[in-house]
């Protein structure tokens, strides 16, 4: 059996660049919603996304969930993809 050891810089190092991803979709999330003049309170109404997730999501006070991302992007009308 092979059993490989992980580092544990290497795993964190990982999750760092996942976050800065996530980061950043949810900057350019927030830059199309201001751009299109939608409230949160209107974007929680298209969604469904109750408006207090909109707001720590955009606080950075939460890690969302793909389906999360997904049905914001959708609602703005942008395509959600990872590098």
């Amino acid at each position: 059996m092979n059993t490989e050891k992980i580092s544990v810089e290497r795993f964190l190092d990982k999750e760092d660049i996942i976050q800065d991803q996530i980061d950043d979709i949810i900057l350019e999330l927030i830059k199309e919603r201001k751009k299109n003049r939608i409230t949160q309170v209107e974007l929680s109404k298209i969604t469904g996304i109750p408006q207090t997730t909109i707001s720590r999501l955009e606080s950075f006070n939460c890690i969302p969930t793909l389906q999360v991302l997904l049905r914001i992007s959708n609602a703005l009308g942008l395509s959600l993809f990872l590098k």
